[in-house]
């Protein structure tokens, strides 16, 4: 109350929400009570216009080892303000040009309701999408070409992305290609303790094995030349630390 950001509210007419399908619903019903604090009016969102924007096909919110209802619940179409939702629809992919080959692929695009499947209802890719070697080694060689050739300039990786859903999967193939970078191998270990009274019964072995979801893996293997991605930059002053 009467801070900058409230002053600032007052002033908004539109909130534009992106990837509303992949939130709680439980962040748009604090947002409008707060709002009501604020503004002390019971207008939905005190009057401001909201836009919730993205694609329900797309990944629903997270629910650590949540059920398909227990993830379903926490959807954006659980809202109890749904009911004032207008839904619009976008019929025009802006993305794309107006070429007939955008449009051939726009129009493929729509597997993802279930459109365009094979009489076996599988997903038919164009020929330019899939390779000969239909396996991760194939892929690798076709994504990181000659990379066991020397090192390679920066603007090389940025066009070199293999995306899965599995960070084990992902563990694998970041392996395998770090296998064909020359060079020597170096193994760089994190620092891992228990800081209380029974820190003797976890060894430094057994906290290494542990595997937690947001928290890096207790050995990187690098080698010259290798990409790096810094998730977190741990002390600014020192430049790229982590």
């Amino acid at each position: 109350m009467n801070s900058d950001v409230h002053a600032i509210l007052k002033e908004i007419k539109v909130i534009i929400w992106d990837e509303a399908p992949m939130q709680h619903h439980n962040g748009p019903e604090a947002i409008n009570h707060t709002i009501h604090d604020l503004f002390k009016n019971r207008k939905t969102f005190g009057g401001i216009t909201m836009f919730f924007i993205s694609d329900f096909q797309q990944t629903l919110p997270v629910v650590p080892r949540g059920s398909r209802a227990q993830i379903v619940n926490t959807s954006l179409r659980r809202l109890k303000l749904w009911r004032d939702v207008e839904i619009c629809h976008l019929t025009q992919n802006m993305c794309l040009d107006c070429t007939p080959e955008s449009k051939a692929f726009a129009e493929w695009l729509r597997v993802s309701s279930g459109s365009n499947l094979t009489p076996e209802k599988t997903v038919k890719l164009f020929p330019e999408m899939h390779l000969p070697q239909n396996d991760i080694q194939g892929l690798v060689n076709a994504i990181y070409q000659d990379i066991n050739q020397g090192n390679k300039p920066d603007a090389f990786f940025l066009e070199c992305t293999i995306l899965s859903s599995k960070n084990d999967t992902i563990d694998q193939i970041n392996q395998m290609i770090l296998d064909r970078f020359p060079g020597e191998q170096t193994v760089v270990i994190s620092a891992d303790k228990v800081i209380n009274h029974n820190s003797d019964a976890y060894p430094t072995e057994f906290l290494n094995s542990l595997i937690i979801s947001g928290l890096l893996l207790a050995h990187l293997t690098l080698k010259p030349g290798c990409p790096l991605m810094l998730l977190c930059n741990i002390n600014p002053i020192n430049g790229l630390c982590n």
